[in-house]
């Protein structure tokens, strides 16, 4: 059977604080994937608020459920997504789920997101600074969405044969990088989503 095992949310603290010590490089932008537990969401909510982290581009991917179907995010409270996230979404420079990561934060039906202005909404309601909704998982042309208040922007792309794993976090790893760097969020979406399609027409091409 598949199955994941956290590691202890004072280890995820010890490992980030680890990373203010000594003379090397320090973060410039934080990146976060799959947390696995809701106490390691709170620990690192509590590092971008008050702690080491704060003031930094943040940059949170949503990865709630494995392509297995496995859930990826367990709560000791049995709290909904949303709710063990809501610190970091509130805080997140921008969040990125893609369409059914979406219908789990906002608690809607992947049916009712079939349409852009449904997917708009819905990422409004997550009250996030803003929300890049990745569009990979539809048919046709992958159209993302980057959502700002009552600003919406268009980044369309071209479908490329076959499947590869891990673009949302290629995505999500590419964007921190270039906030980090000091790009605005659009030239960053823009440069993220270049580096997304590099990876795919390298993964064609073998």
């Amino acid at each position: 059977a598949i199955r994941y095992e956290s590691v202890p949310a004072r280890f995820v603290v010890a490992q980030v604080e680890g990373l203010f010590h000594g003379r090397g490089a320090r973060p410039a932008a934080v990146k976060t994937g799959m947390l696995g537990s809701g106490a390691n969401a709170a620990a690192l909510a509590k590092l971008v608020a008050d702690g080491p982290l704060a003031g930094l581009p943040l940059v949170v991917d949503p990865v709630l459920v494995a392509s297995s179907g496995l859930a990826l995010l367990e709560d000791s409270r049995g709290r909904p997504p949303a709710q063990v996230l809501a610190p970091l979404l509130a805080a997140a420079t921008v969040v990125t789920p893609n369409w059914p990561e979406l219908a789990a934060l906002s608690g809607s039906d992947l049916v009712s997101l079939e349409s852009d202005d449904d997917a708009v909404e819905a990422a409004r309601g997550l009250s996030c600074q803003a929300v890049l909704v990745k569009g990979g998982h539809r048919p046709g042309a992958p159209v993302d969405l980057l959502v700002r208040g009552r600003e919406v922007r268009r980044f369309e792309g071209s479908r490329r044969p076959g499947t590869a794993r891990g673009t949302g976090c290629r995505l999500a790893s590419a964007l921190a990088g270039l906030l980090a760097q000091g790009a605005t969020l659009d030239q960053a979406v823009r440069g993220a989503k270049k580096v997304v399609e590099r990876y795919l027409d390298a993964e064609a091409g073998r």
